[in-house]
């Protein structure tokens, strides 16, 4: 077992039981998020704490950044106080967070500058494959830096596959997600439409588990039943700014993708309020 310590930056939904999964395979970890809480229940199961990423860029060699959106991503890589003010060359930086591609090459080249290595490796598979340790993780970077990883890789997912170069990762992310989003609105309007016509919707999802609409929102629509509510759209959140980041990587590519077009348009949120009401009246 390697003996040098791994940092992480960001401890929420995903991450904490990520950096739980590092923790489990006795890999030495110092662990750096602005909420508190999740910080001291990692503590008490042996992670070191940091106060800042550049405080995690000065004792590790491997740094993973699990952070919401390319703003935080940005601050915590460049800012003040961020990881490249400190980081020893030679270490590398994971962005495993849900990133714009571009972003993700523009910060390898500036990690590169000061002798610092970039992967992107976002992952798939959410809260319950994170707490099982077998995320799918797509990763983006020269295969030597995936090389030297890929121990820590393996604490929280047991599908690593290299897809090529910095910010492919996140390409192969951003493409499945679409899928996802396009799925969910064809699921829910299937759903409105049994409903409305008196079909239960645990009767209509039964069926279409043996049917060729079989699909992983589906099979999982009780993970979107609470997206609806207020308590659910912060997530949601993350949701519309996967799809709008998909459509301008596309738009990057000079693509116009029909649906990924479309998609941050559509009120997720009200959708699924629309297909829950209609549920209900039945």
């Amino acid at each position: 077992m390697a003996k040098e310590t791994v940092g992480f930056i960001g401890v929420g939904e995903m991450g904490w039981p990520m950096a739980k999964g590092i923790l489990d395979q006795g890999i030495d970890l110092m662990v750096h998020d602005i909420r508190e809480e999740p910080v001291k229940e990692l503590k008490k199961l042996g992670a070191k704490v940091a106060g800042s990423p550049g405080e995690i860029g000065a004792n590790c060699a491997i740094t993973i950044i699990m952070v919401v959106d390319k703003s935080q991503a940005k601050e915590v890589i460049q800012g003040k106080n961020g990881i490249l003010t400190t980081a020893k060359k030679g270490s590398v930086i994971v962005a495993m967070s849900t990133l714009d591609p571009f972003f993700c090459q523009e910060m390898a080249k500036i990690a590169a500058e000061k002798g610092v290595g970039f992967i992107d490796a976002p992952v798939s598979g959410g809260r319950g494959r994170a707490e099982a340790h077998t995320l799918t993780i797509m990763v983006g970077g020269e295969e030597s830096l995936l090389k030297k990883c890929r121990y820590v890789l393996e604490a929280m997912g047991n599908n690593i596959v290299h897809m090529g170069k910095v910010g492919n990762g996140q390409v192969m992310k951003l493409a499945n997600n679409s899928i996802v989003h396009a799925l969910l609105i064809g699921t829910a309007g299937g759903l409105t439409l049994a409903a409305k016509a008196g079909i239960p919707a645990e009767r209509f999802l039964k069926i279409l588990d043996t049917s060729t609409g079989k699909n992983w929102v589906a099979q999982n629509w009780d993970y979107w039943w609470t997206k609806g509510t207020p308590e659910g759209k912060g997530s949601l959140y993350v949701t519309k700014k996967d799809i709008a980041m998909t459509r301008d990587t596309a738009r990057a590519y000079g693509l116009s993708l029909p649906l990924v077009e479309i998609l941050p348009d559509l009120d997720l949120a009200e959708i699924i309020k629309n297909t829950q009401a209609e549920i209900k009246k039945g």
